[in-house]
C-alpha cells in the first residue's frame, strides 16, 4: 500500500492532461537534454542558411572568374557541420523517444495490473487497449517532428539572410509567411482531429472483426447472421475511410496551399517589391535563389502535417487509457504480496452482498448505490472450514461465480462482511487474503509459461501433464507451453495444474469437470479431489455432476442469488 499514494497522484495528473498532447508528451515523458537539442536544431538551421549564402556568393564569383577554393573549403565545413548537427538531434530525439515509449508500456501495464476486476471487465475485451497498437505511430512521428523543427528554423536564418539582401522583400515575405504559417496549424489541429476519429472507428472494425473471429462457427452456419455482420464491418469500414479521405483532402488542400504562397513569395520578391519601390534587380538571382530555399522548409512542414496528426491521436487516446485505468485503480485494493498467510481455520461470509449495474461501465465503484441495478447478489451467509471439500450448485445466472469472487476477494462487497478466522478483512488487507487461493474460473487463462513459480523443472511438469493424461498433446519447455491450441478440457487440465503449482491451502474450481472425457470425469472426483483434501488442501468446486455429490463434506445450493445449505455428500437433492 505504501506505493499507492504515488501511483494516484500521477493518475490525477494523467487526467489532466488534455488539449495538444504532443507537446505534454515530450515534456512530461521524453527524458531528453532539449536544451542542446535546441541548440543543435539551430546550428543545422544556421548551417543550411549559411551555405545559401556560400551558393550565391559562388555564384558571383563565377561571373567574375574569381577563385573559389576558399568558398569550397568553407562550403565543406559548414556542410560537414550542419550534417553533425542534424544527426545529433535525430538521433539524441529519437533514442528518448522510444525509452519514454518503452517506459510507457510498462507503466500501462502496471496500472493495468492495480485494476479492478469489475471494471476491467466492463471495459471489454483487448480492442479497449487498442492505443497501446497505435504507439508506433509515435516513433514515426519522431523524425518529422524533429524535421519540422529544423525546418523553422531554416525558415529563421534564411528570414535573417533575407533582411540582409533586402529589407523590403523580407518585409514581404514575413507578411506571406504570416498567413501562411497558421493556416498550415490550423490544418494540423483539423487533420488531427479527423485522424483520431478515423482512429475510433477503426477500433470498433477491429472490435467487430474479433467478434467474427470468435464466433466463427456461428458465422458459418447462419447465413443472416454472417450477413448482418459483413454489413456491420462495411458500415463502419466506410466510415473509417470517410474520415481518413477527409483527413487526406484537408492534408492535400494544405499543401497546394503552401505550394501556391510559395509561388506568391517569388512574386513579390522578383516583381512587386522592385516595381513598387523601384530597386535595382542587381541582386534578384540572391533573392531568388533565398525564395527557391524556402521552398524545402515549407514543403517539409506542410507535409509533417498528416503524421504529427496521428502522433498527437496516439498519445491522446494513449493518456485516455491511461485516464481509464487510474479511475480502475481507484477502486482496486492495491496489489497482493508475493507472500501471504499459509493457512486459516475458517473463513465466514456474514450477510455478504453485490450486485451489478446497467451502468456498470469504467466508472469504479465508489458509487454503485447511484445506479440502477440489474443483478443482485446476497445477502450471503457462509462458513468455510479448513480442510473441507465443498460443493456448489446451481442454474445459470444463479450467482454461482459471483459468489466464487466474493469469496476469493476478487470483488469488493457492497454489504456484509467477509472474516478470516473471525477477523473482518478490511479493503488494505484484501491483497494478502487474495493469496489463500488458486483458482480455475470458467473464464480462466493460461499463461505460455508458470510465471511466479520458482525453480520450474520441465520433467516435473511433463511428468504432471503425463499423470493428467497431456501426454503427447503438449510439453514444457524452458520457453513454456509447446501448444495451448488443445481442446476445451484439456486447457482446463493444464489450468488444475498451474493452480496446483502456486501451492495455495485453497483450491477453487468453477466447472472444470465440465468439458472432460467420462474416464476422467470420473477419476477427478473419486481420486484427484479427495486425493487432494487428504493432502490438506481446502477445496470449493462448482459443479453439475449430481452423481458425485456423495464426495463432497457439502453440497450449497446457489438459486437467485441466494445461497441454500442442500447438506451433506450423498444428497444430492435436485441437482442441476
Amino acid at each position: 500500500m505504501s506505493n499507492q499514494p504515488q501511483h494516484r497522484r500521477r493518475g490525477d495528473s494523467t487526467r489532466q492532461r488534455s488539449g495538444r498532447h504532443l507537446y505534454r508528451f515530450l515534456a512530461d515523458e521524453v527524458d531528453a537534454r532539449w536544451v542542446l537539442i535546441g541548440l543543435a536544431i539551430l546550428l543545422a538551421g544556421l548551417g543550411e542558411a549559411l551555405l545559401l549564402a556560400l551558393i550565391n556568393l559562388a555564384a558571383e564569383g563565377i561571373y567574375a572568374g574569381e577563385e573559389r577554393w576558399l568558398l569550397a573549403l568553407a562550403f565543406g565545413g559548414v556542410f560537414a557541420a550542419s550534417a553533425a548537427a542534424q544527426w545529433l538531434v535525430l538521433s539524441r530525439s529519437s533514442d528518448a523517444v522510444e525509452g519514454a515509449i518503452a517506459g510507457i508500456k510498462i507503466r500501462v501495464a502496471e496500472k493495468l495490473r492495480r485494476s479492478s476486476l469489475r471494471v476491467v471487465e466492463a471495459q471489454g475485451g483487448i480492442d479497449a487497449y487498442a492505443p497501446l497498437t497505435r504507439i508506433g505511430v509515435i516513433s514515426q512521428g519522431t523524425v518529422l517532428l524533429v524535421l519540422a523543427a529544423q525546418a523553422l528554423s531554416v525558415l529563421a536564418f534564411v528570414c535573417i539572410y533575407l533582411a540582409l539582401l533586402s529589407p523590403a522583400s523580407l518585409v514581404a515575405i514575413v507578411a506571406i509567411l504570416a498567413v501562411t504559417l497558421p493556416v498550415l496549424g490550423a490544418g494540423y489541429e483539423g487533420t488531427r482531429s479527423l485522424l483520431q476519429r478515423a482512429a475510433a472507428v477503426e477500433g470498433r472494425f477491429f472490435h467487430r472483426f474479433g467478434e467474427l473471429v470468435s464466433g466463427f462457427s456461428d458465422v458459418v452456419m447462419d447465413r443472416r447472421l454472417s450477413d448482418g455482420l459483413l454489413a456491420d464491418l462495411g458500415r463502419i469500414s466506410r466510415e473509417s475511410l470517410d474520415a481518413k479521405l477527409a483527413a487526406t483532402e484537408r492534408h492535400v488542400r494544405d499543401i497546394n496551399f503552401a505550394s501556391s504562397m510559395l509561388s506568391l513569395l517569388m512574386f513579390a520578391v522578383m516583381f512587386a517589391v522592385p516595381l513598387t519601390l523601384g530597386q535595382d534587380g542587381g541582386m534578384s538571382h540572391e533573392l531568388a535563389t533565398a525564395v527557391l530555399f524556402l521552398f524545402g522548409p515549407v514543403g517539409e512542414l506542410a507535409a509533417a502535417i498528416p503524421v504529427l496528426g496521428r502522433f498527437d491521436a496516439a498519445v491522446s487516446d494513449l493518456y485516455a487509457l491511461e485516464a481509464r485505468l487510474d479511475h480502475a485503480s481507484a477502486a482496486a485494493d492495491d496489489l497482493p504480496p508475493a507472500v501471504g498467510p499459509r493457512g486459516f481455520e475458517r473463513i465466514e461470509l456474514a450477510g455478504v452482498g453485490f450486485h451489478y449495474d446497467l451502468a456498470d461501465a469504467a466508472i469504479g465503484e465508489a458509487s454503485l448505490g447511484d445506479k440502477q441495478t440489474a443483478f443482485a447478489v446476497g445477502p450471503l451467509d457462509l462458513t468455510l472450514r479448513r480442510g473441507e471439500l465443498v460443493f456448489i450448485v446451481g442454474g445459470n445466472g444463479s450467482g454461482k461465480s459471483t459468489l466464487l469472487k466474493l469469496l476469493t476477494g476478487l470483488y469488493r462487497p457492497a454489504a456484509g462482511r467477509v472474516l478470516l478466522d473471525g477477523k473482518a478483512i478490511a479493503d488494505d488487507a484484501r491483497p494478502a487474503y487474495r493469496t489463500l487461493f488458486a483458482t480455475v474460473f470458467t473464464d480462466f487463462h493460461l499463461f505460455e509459461r508458470l510465471h511466479g513459480q520458482p525453480d520450474v523443472d520441465p520433467a516435473a511438469v511433463n511428468e504432471r501433464l503425463a499423470e493428467l493424461g497431456l501426454a503427447g498433446k503438449t510439453r514444457y519447455t524452458a520457453g513454456g507451453f509447446t501448444d495451448l491450441a488443445l481442446s476445451t478440457g484439456q486447457r482446463k487440465r493444464i489450468a488444475l495444474l498451474a493452480a496446483l503449482g502456486k501451492e495455495r491451502p485453497i483450491l477453487v474450481l468453477d466447472e472444470l469437470a465440465a468439458d472432460q472425457d467420462p474416464p476422467f470425469r470420473r477419476r477427478f472426483y473419486e481420486e484427484m479431489l479427495p486425493a487432494l483434501k487428504e493432502q490438506g488442501l481446502t477445496l470449493v468446486c462448482v459443479t453439475h455432476d449430481d452423481h458425485y455429490f456423495h464426495v463432497a463434506d457439502r453440497v450449497l445450493r446457489m438459486r437467485d442469488g441466494r445461497l441454500l445449505e442442500q447438506g451433506h455428500g450423498g444428497s444430492p437433492g435436485d441437482g442441476a
